[in-house]
């Protein structure tokens, strides 16, 4: 509407514009003519009235937009309105996606009013919408586009003094962490509390985070009870999370926010029907933690436990140790650890064992949440089997841990044990022998009598026909002499074949392989640490160690040594930057020897065949 006004206001403009160009007091056959009634006069006042009614028009219609706030000044943290009223004709509809960069907008609606005072029509539109900040201090309302109007930007001061101080009268959240100075690894326990006096619906709690790597668990549901503080009951809400820090040196816990509506209490009966609803945000304060590294006088080649408690536990089947050769015997050996993942646990049994053949079962995790604290168990078990009889030394178990509570190095023992096998007497009989050798005989040996000649004779027939049937046989077997050695030869060659068949790698393993020999040459701890146990997925499907001291176990020392020195490095004991080339020398060295060979290719069909 204002812009059609314009072009017609422009339009008379110009008019008069053209008007002014002809001669106000002109001549007529010679004659002065009266500047009150000349032709051109009269066109120039009709162009004066038509810019006055322009005028008039612009003011009439013109479009006037008013941003206020409600309440005013909001409080911090809470919800509120914006209400845009707009006097006049709209030629659009208003577009209120530029206050979603600085507000959370929770809803909208829109109400019209008409009036007709003296003659005059008259329009006013009101759009409420309902915002919640994004984040505390200042506010700013963009300019908002109602077609091709806009309405003025707005500048919004908050209440002083946030919901989230203690002193408030409704809603408010704590912190706790414990401890706040832990071992790397070590777990703490992050505790939030909810403190309220209203009602909450559609209420939602972000998760905590730390600034560095962290592993972040919750501990169990939540709980509910109440307490007075400044003379007030709360209805407190309570959860707790476990952080395991993955790195040393200071990491920052972030506040947690939670956003709910609040439906306030009333104080008598004449106010249940004014009740109102709002939406607000409260956060926490910052928890910062002091991330220690492991101790110096923990042992090197020993996975890192901190732990408030260990316990090993070990079974026998049968109990009393006393076998058969050949008979197996089966070992359960269990780790539990109050204050770590399941994931953290190293293995427990030797791969091997002196005398005896070892077969391991898949290992059994387990993980549970007792007093705050997640509790892990690491349960394997193997089959033992002594080939020949005697007696077999098993040596103690002693796995290290550190106390956090005691701040000590400590050890979980297992005692000695000694296996005996008894030898099969009917396998001793079978496999007995003699211990001397049978005597001669003591009777004289006796001469033989000789054969006496045959005096010569007339040549026999019968000897030289028997002659030539071998020379006639010899003459005609060759060839399949040489059939039957060209029918060997293949066969020979095929069977050398197989006993040198070629190593084959599959490119799963290939390509993890060639990835933990890359993050090693770039000296890239972290990459190596992670790449060396997806090597160890995919050479170990479904019995993989998860740690590096677990895959230290299962390579060899050289390799071992190099993944304890990368361990170091991880976690804060080695103070040079870590260098690659030994663990990468090592690790293809080890490599070589591991990789899966390909079966023997299937024999080839025969050719020519014998006839029986």
């Amino acid at each position: 509407m204002v812009k059609r006004t314009l072009e017609h206001l422009a339009d008379l403009a110009h008019g008069l514009r053209g008007s002014s160009q002809r001669p106000v007091w002109g001549t007529l056959n010679g004659a002065r003519s009266s500047p009150s009634c000349g032709t051109p006069c009269h066109a120039r006042v009709r162009a004066c009235g038509g810019l006055l009614l322009g005028l008039w028009s612009i003011l009439a219609f013109a479009v006037q937009i008013d941003v206020s706030v409600d309440p005013n000044p909001p409080p911090a943290g809470e919800s509120f309105r914006l209400a845009f009223v707009v006097k006049g004709e709209l030629d659009g509809e208003p577009d209120f996606s530029p206050l979603e960069k600085k507000f959370e907008v929770l809803g909208r609606n829109r109400q019209t009013a008409l009036a007709w005072v003296n003659g005059k029509h008259t329009r006013t539109s009101t759009w409420v919408v309902e915002v919640l900040p994004k984040n505390a201090g200042p506010l700013e309302v963009p300019a908002i586009a109602f077609g091709d109007t806009r309405s003025a930007p707005l500048v919004i001061q908050t209440a002083a003094g946030g919901p989230a101080a203690p002193t408030e009268d409704g809603l408010f959240l704590e912190v706790d962490a414990v401890p706040r100075d832990p071992y790397v690894q070590q777990q703490v326990t992050y505790t939030i509390r909810l403190w309220r006096r209203y009602e909450l619906s559609n209420a939602s709690l972000s998760e905590p985070h730390l600034n560095g790597d962290a592993i972040v668990r919750p501990l169990g549901e939540d709980r509910q009870y109440e307490a007075e503080r400044g003379g007030k009951r709360y209805e407190i809400i309570e959860r707790r999370f476990a952080l395991f820090p993955q790195a040393s040196g200071t990491s920052t816990i972030a506040p947690v926010t939670v956003t709910a509506q609040v439906l306030e209490r009333v104080t008598s009966l004449f106010e249940m029907f004014g009740r109102s609803v709002k939406t607000r945000r409260i956060s926490s304060a910052e928890v910062t933690l002091n991330v220690r590294p492991i101790p110096t006088e923990y042992p090197a080649n020993a996975a890192w436990l901190p732990a408030r408690k260990v316990r090993v536990n070990e079974l026998w089947e049968p109990p009393e140790l006393r076998v058969k050769a050949g008979d197996p015997l089966t070992r359960t050996v269990s780790l539990w650890v109050s204050g770590l993942t399941s994931g953290q646990l190293p293995e427990i049994l030797p791969a091997t064992v002196s005398g005896l053949k070892v077969y391991p079962d898949q290992p059994q995790l387990k993980e549970d949440k007792q007093d705050g604290l997640i509790t892990a168990v690491r349960q394997e078990k193997v089959a033992l089997i002594p080939t020949v009889g005697g007696e077999f030394a098993l040596p103690a178990l002693a796995i290290p841990w550190w106390n956090t509570e005691t701040d000590a190095l400590e050890f979980a023992r297992a005692p000695a044990q000694r296996l005996i096998a008894v030898a099969d007497p009917m396998a001793a009989m079978q496999t007995a022998v003699p211990t001397a050798a049978p005597l001669a005989p003591t009777t004289p040996a006796v001469a033989p009598t000789p054969i006496p000649l045959s005096p010569a004779g007339p040549p026999d027939w019968r000897a030289w026909q028997g002659w030539f049937a071998v020379a006639l046989g010899a003459l005609l077997g060759w060839p399949a002499s040489l059939l039957w050695v060209l029918r060997r030869r293949p066969r020979q060659a095929s069977s050398s074949t197989a006993k040198d068949r070629r190593v084959y790698e599959p490119p799963l393993l290939r390509t993890a392989r060639e990835a933990v020999l890359k993050s090693a040459w770039a000296h890239a701890p972290a990459t190596t640490r992670s790449n060396l146990l997806a090597w160890a997925q995919a050479q170990w499907p479904g019995v993989a160690p998860v740690t590096l001291g677990g895959l230290a176990a299962k390579v060899t020392p050289a390799l071992a040594a190099a993944i304890h020195a990368l361990d170091f490095a991880l976690y804060g004991r080695a103070t040079p930057p870590w260098q690659g080339d030994t663990l990468a020398t090592a690790f293809a060295a080890y490599a070589k020897t591991v990789v899966a060979r390909a079966p023997p290719p299937p024999p080839l069909p025969k050719i020519f065949k014998l006839a029986s």
